[in-house]
């Protein structure tokens, strides 16, 4: 991206204007070339003619230039998590000016746009009840934007899911359905001829890469999938139980709990609760207590990566913004929000009251967690 847009404004401001290029040279004291070479971008004006134009078209020398600040890689992902600790630390109203503060200078920086939408959705939940739904909303407009304005067609498909879950927070479903389709579409494999391409060019390694990719994705979406799928089994014992076994026996193979343990201890949640709503209460304090030792095993600040079996994740990981290894949610709040879970829950606190075995394993979860 081009720092500055100089001639692409002047251009704009002298057609808004209704004026030629001879006119606007006479009113600058220079000639029509000069202007025609300004809006083509061979030459600039002389910086003694920058005040002069900006007065005349009434802007700032910024709006003249077409200056739109752009963040690095680095700098959006240090400002996100900078971001997302001083939610925890700072009054919820004094981050937010910041971050509205951020969103304004930046408000050219697409990708710093999207990031923003997911802190905000992410952290909503502290805000008081009657600001949740606007500020869900300032994530929307600002995931609308980028899907406006980028070019990069995953950046789009990024802004349009994120909206989706959005919507989905706000209790508006046909939204969701809107954006994301009616209908599952099948899986195409377009990774396996990446990486088959990637082969036939020499870049054994780049093909490695992509497929060790696709199938850490595919692994986190079945588990994913899997947990949500558990929802409506509910009801049918058989079912759930199949599922349990065959994500769990998943886990095991490919060391969920060390790859990615806090999506293990989100199914195992997942589990704990639909063996409570069954009222099967020795399998669900199975899954709590396996969700406990799964959770003193993680160091934080805890970040994504591969290991010895997914040898050629960490860069690409690094390289993906939306992931970066960083945690969406600031630790603590993570860990107040699991340890909330088990002491909030209506279900919960009625069907374990008096189950001393839930109550020390709810004790030993607190110290784990330093809640």
């Amino acid at each position: 991206m081009k720092p500055f847009k100089l001639g692409e404004v002047i251009q704009a401001q002298r057609k808004l204007r209704g004026m030629t290029q001879s006119q606007l040279a006479s009113e600058m004291g220079i000639s029509k070339s000069s202007v025609s070479k300004w809006e083509t971008g061979q030459t600039y004006p002389d910086i003694y003619l920058l005040p002069e134009l900006a007065t005349y078209f009434s802007l700032t020398i910024d709006e003249l230039l077409g200056y739109t600040p752009q963040l690095s890689r680095e700098a959006i992902r240090n400002h996100y998590q900078r971001l997302s600790k001083a939610f925890v630390d700072e009054p919820f109203p004094v981050v937010m000016a910041e971050c509205r503060s951020l969103i304004k200078k930046y408000y050219a920086c697409l990708p710093f746009l999207l990031q923003m939408a997911v802190l905000l959705a992410n952290h909503t939940n502290l805000a008081k009840k009657d600001e949740q739904i606007g500020i869900l909303q300032e994530a929307i407009e600002l995931t609308r934007r980028v899907k406006a304005e980028a070019t990069d067609s995953p950046m789009i498909h990024q802004a349009n899911s994120f909206e989706a879950a959005c919507q989905m927070f706000l209790g508006n479903p046909q939204e969701v359905l809107m954006l994301l389709g009616e209908e599952v579409k099948p899986y195409l494999g377009n990774e396996q001829l990446m990486a088959n391409a990637y082969k036939m060019l020499g870049q054994v390694g780049k093909s490695h890469e992509i497929l060790q990719v696709s199938l850490y994705q595919q692994l986190m979406g079945l588990v994913s999938a899997s947990g949500k799928l558990l929802e409506s089994q509910v009801v049918d014992h058989f079912q759930f139980d199949q599922t349990v076994r065959r994500v769990i026996g998943i886990s095991k193979l490919y060391d969920l709990s060390n790859l990615h343990p806090f999506l293990y201890v989100t199914f195992l949640l997942e589990c704990f609760t639909g063996y409570t709503q069954q009222k099967r209460l020795t399998l669900a304090l199975e899954s709590l207590s396996e969700m406990i030792q799964v959770l003193e095993t993680i160091s934080y600040p805890a970040t994504l990566h591969g290991d010895r079996y997914f040898d050629s994740l960490d860069d690409w990981i690094e390289d993906q913004l939306e992931l970066s290894s960083m945690m969406p949610r600031n630790e603590q709040l993570v860990k107040e929000s699991l340890s909330g879970y088990f002491k909030e829950n209506p279900l919960i606190q009625e069907v374990y009251q008096t189950s001393s075995e839930f109550k020390n394993l709810l004790a030993k979860l607190g110290q784990v967690l330093g809640v």
